[in-house]
């Protein structure tokens, strides 16, 4: 039957016109009335859909929200004209979801009309138009496309069974189009939420069981082209950006745990069946008559699903043999329902994050099963079933007044209204403050609220004190507020004394306001005294047991760290001598990014001219994660394990840091600083604040590299400035590049503009993080030529050939490395001795499979192992620069019963993970079974070797 049958039928009679016309309009009335309820209440989620909004009129077309590239802009998309008519404000945010939200009654009345009947169909419509709090409140809330999810869902699963229940095979045209239309929405619905993933598998699964060979039909490929153009945002943004969605989703998964199951089992009973609602709400009539209304509601509901399930019993398993001829829609609604529970349960939007707004979609399949079971009943008794839908329907405006009443957010809880934020806002205005620091709730809702003349971002991770960071979600207010010379702190009051201890312990003077759920805090202001980095060259450090890589604590590359390699204990220190005695102030260290959680639970720091008398500067028992510090006079926090000691002057050269207490965590420092007081400091900001101003979003890499590029110039590479090095960290993780690949970049920028001194610094500053590139060193020695300066040209070309060039070259390709030739000490060795071999191997792509060397000393049968991991001691192969020679000089030790004759060395790479070698891509050897012999010595003839022969 087509639509248009469906509607002439559905209006035949008056009587149920009547009843349609009543139930939108008390649907659409519950809506309004919702809308306007909280008119004056901005969720913070929301706010930030309509920033995003906003930037659309302004020109801008952000594909993802911000901080979050797996959900699409389509929400802000449909807000934005809406904006331009009617204003941005909180009711205008909220009319497209209104729209679509009294849509959807139509969507799902079509749906069980098509699956069922058209009793079914009127059922289900009603059940639509005035359903359970929780689908009218979160339906008219702009919380990120999931009133366009429900209708999606819906939308896919009409089609799906359109498809495969009521449409011939033969109608070729017919599947077309619906093929076309199903294509389109699953494409637009994947780029808004990739949730659609559950309705699309059971859409491809009745699909399959419809027609095993429909990928080889025509239709099937329409939907593939229409698919792809209705999610084509999404492929261009992931093209460029290194398929992030992807990564994302695939890294949110986790085991199906039965506690999720039943927390998503109660989540569906409390908020889709509504009975939470009505066991809080405050009646006149209170206590047990509350309690029992609420009982009956549920188990009205409850019981309709249990009718629908007894009736429907038979088709709903069909499926299961793989026939569908005594199937219908029955089917496609449980499996949905199951397959929906299973995803819901085993990813990071599961039961045990609370994130009940994704149970929205669940109402496409829940409201036709209801209907079914209302019909059942009224085909048999229609008193009763007219008292059930009744009873229904008056539980669910008695809901909704309830949470009108009470001023509700779809989770039930009270929530802010703008009049709370007005009082920050005229309260920032008056002291002239445009920027602050606030939780998510202010900074979204005052910067929308005031059209964004003032913003606010979260500081850095630290949710002991600023709960909910999300500090990349909106980089361009973060890079504003970072840069403020003025910005407050906006505090919430169970925080204060422990802000307040910061502050102290930073001697820090401030001034702080009174509001009804929070303090501002005003006018923060450093110490007058100034420090200065101290230069790390000449620096030596040792550590209890743990000498290994301890100059990567100090070697200012941003990429390698010092790490004790065990939990923390007591036993643990970190020692190290400048070289010389100087006056220092202050000293700073970090884990760093890539170790978050490796900073020391507890310290004591203790330093000394001499190296006998020692004096303690800072003991501290208890660390958090995150810390608060001194950034060009302006308060800073950050989750890089950051650890900021201020102390009165002293002469020192010896400092002896020492863990206090014991972590399952290692103990990482991927920096130190030292400083010493000093009046003047050279400001290198200028250009760098202007362009980062200016730098709107993660994807405008040419303006962050441009705003980089200019303030290490001015600043003369300085890396011993650790602001210098802690921009140059958050710049390149910005635009997602590796220090050298940057530094290079830079290079040759300043070659093309003329600029072959500023060039060489570059040059220099990338060689000094990988001296062992061949690559970077010749690109030097071209500099050097260029510049002029022919003595370090003289220099690199003596590195380049007495360093990198082997006595006997090969050629071995590896794809990721490659042999490029060896040293021999001698040519032949007596059993018992030793002789020593040195590899030169170019790395040619970073991996992060810890590849092994089998490497095979053979003579007439009989074989010495001399296996070792790649670059043994040094960096991983992941860390590793392309381009960089790695030298493996290896002294084997030749048994005394070894064979005298032709000794041949064997050579390959093998992944002791999956048991396989490393597959040679090219050479002019023999290879066998991905290993090459490629050089060989004499093992000669002693007497006490003969004798063992």
């Amino acid at each position: 039957m087509s639509s248009k049958n469906y509607i002439k039928n559905l209006f035949i009679k008056r009587n149920i016109l009547w009843l349609i016309f009543i139930a939108l309009s008390a649907g659409f009335a519950l809506r309004l009335g919702y809308l306007l309820s909280i008119k004056d209440v901005l969720d913070p989620d929301e706010a930030v859909i309509g920033l995003i909004g906003r930037h659309i009129l302004e020109g801008q077309f952000p594909i993802f929200m911000y901080g979050q590239a797996y959900i699409g802009t389509l929400e802000p998309l449909l807000i934005s004209p809406f904006f331009y008519f009617f204003g941005a404000n909180p009711f205008t945010l909220r009319l497209p979801a209104l729209i679509l939200s009294s849509i959807f009654p139509f969507l799902i009345g079509f749906y069980a009309y098509r699956l069922y009947g058209k009793t079914e169909g009127i059922f289900a419509f009603i059940l639509g138009a005035i359903g359970p709090v929780y689908l009218t409140g979160l339906s008219i809330i702009s919380w990120g496309n999931y009133v366009e999810n429900l209708v999606f869902t819906s939308l896919v699963l009409i089609i799906t069974n359109e498809i495969v229940f009521r449409t011939e095979k033969g109608d070729l045209k017919r599947r077309r189009w619906l093929f076309a239309g199903l294509g389109l929405i699953a494409g637009i619905g994947w780029w808004s939420h990739p949730s659609i993933v559950v309705p699309l598998a059971v859409c491809a699964l009745f699909i399959f069981l419809d027609d095993k060979m429909f990928f080889l039909k025509m239709h099937f490929w329409i939907a593939v082209v229409c698919f792809v153009l209705g999610s084509l945002p999404l492929w261009i943004y992931n093209f460029q950006n290194g398929y992030i969605t992807m990564d994302l989703l695939f890294k949110s998964g986790g085991p199906f745990r039965i506690k999720q199951f039943f927390k998503l089992f109660s989540h569906l009973l409390q908020n889709a069946l509504g009975v939470d609602r009505f066991i809080s709400a405050k009646f006149i009539l209170r206590g047990k008559l509350v309690r029992y209304v609420s009982s009956l509601h549920f188990w009205v509901l409850l019981g309709l699903l249990g009718v629908f399930f007894a009736t429907r019993l038979k088709r709903i398993i069909a499926p299961l043999t793989f026939n569908l001829k005594k199937a219908d829609g029955s089917s496609m609604l449980v499996v949905h329902w199951l397959l929906f529970s299973y995803v819901f349960c085993t990813t990071r939007y599961g039961a045990d994050n609370e994130a009940i707004r994704y149970l929205l979609p669940l109402f496409a399949t829940i409201i036709p099963a209801l209907s079914v079971g209302l019909s059942w009943i009224w085909k048999r008794t229609r008193l009763l079933a007219s008292v059930i839908l009744g009873l229904i329907i008056v539980l669910n405006i008695i809901g909704h007044f309830y949470a009108f009443s009470e001023n509700k957010t779809p989770y039930g809880q009270q929530s802010f209204g703008i009049r709370s934020d007005a009082e920050i806002i005229n309260f920032l205005k008056m002291k002239g403050i445009t920027e602050f620091y606030g939780k998510h709730r202010y900074w979204t809702t005052v910067s929308f609220i005031t059209g964004e003349k003032i913003t606010g971002s979260d500081a850095h991770p630290f949710r002991t004190l600023l709960p909910d960071p999300r500090y990349n979600r909106y980089p361009r207010f973060a890079n504003k507020v970072d840069n403020s010379e003025n910005a407050a702190w906006i505090i919430k009051k169970s925080n204060k004394k422990r802000f307040e201890t910061v502050l102290k312990g930073l001697k820090a003077k401030y001034k702080r306001a009174n509001f009804e759920e929070c303090f501002i805090y005003t006018d923060i202001t450093s110490p007058e005294m100034e420090s200065v980095p101290i230069s790390s060259n000449g620096w030596k450090a040792f550590s209890q047991g743990i000498d290994k890589d301890t100059e990567a604590a100090f070697d200012r590359n941003l990429w390698t760290v010092w790490t004790s390699s065990v939990s923390q204990s007591d036993s643990v220190d970190f020692f190290f001598d400048t070289g010389r005695v100087s006056i220092i102030n202050k000293i700073t260290f970090f884990s760093g990014n890539l170790h978050p959680y490796d900073y020391p639970r507890g310290f004591l720091i203790q330093v000394s001219s001499d190296g006998a008398n020692w004096k303690t500067v800072a003991e501290k028992q208890q660390c958090e994660s995150g810390g608060f510090f001194w950034n060009e006079k302006r308060l800073r926090l950050d989750c890089s394990g950051r650890i900021v000691v201020i102390f009165e002057p002293l002469k020192a050269q010896y400092i002896r840091i020492k863990l206090l207490g014991g972590s399952r965590f290692c103990w990482s420092i991927a920096e130190l600083f030292v400083y010493g007081p000093d009046a003047i400091k050279t400001d290198y900001l200028s250009q760098y604040l202007r362009l980062m101003d200016k730098a709107d979003a993660l994807s405008d890499k040419k303006r962050y590299s441009e705003a980089a590029r200019n303030y290490f110039r001015a600043a003369n590479l300085d890396y011993e400035d650790e602001e210098a090095y802690m921009k140059l960290s958050n710049v390149l993780e910005l635009i997602k590049a590796d220090p050298v690949t940057w530094l290079l970049e830079q290079s040759e920028y300043f070659v093309d503009s003329g600029d072959a001194s500023t060039a060489v610094l570059f040059a220099e500053k990338a060689f000094s993080f990988v001296p062992g590139s061949r690559k970077i060193a010749e690109w030097l020695k071209k500099l050097y030529i260029l510049k002029g300066d022919k003595s370090n040209a003289e220099t690199i070309s003596n590195i380049i050939v007495n360093k990198w060039t082997p006595e006997n070259k090969v050629y071995i390709d590896y794809d990721i490395v490659s042999l490029l030739g060896y040293d021999l000490d001698k040519k032949s060795v007596k059993p018992g001795e030793e002789i020593a071999i040195t590899y030169y191997w170019q790395v040619l792509k970073k991996s992060k499979i810890s590849w092994v060397f089998f490497i095979h000393f053979t003579s007439n049968g009989v074989t010495v192992f001399d296996d070792h991991s790649f670059n043994e001691g040094g960096k991983p192969l992941a860390f590793c620069y392309p381009g960089e020679i790695i030298i493996d000089k290896r002294n084997v030790a030749i048994p005394d019963n070894f064979p005298v004759g032709t000794c041949k060395i064997g050579i390959g790479l093998w992944n002791p993970a999956s048991n396989k070698r490393l597959p040679v891509k090219e050479t002019d050897l023999i290879v066998d079974n991905n290993m090459i012999y490629f050089c060989d010595f004499q093992v000669e003839s002693t007497k006490k070797s003969y004798l063992k022969q």
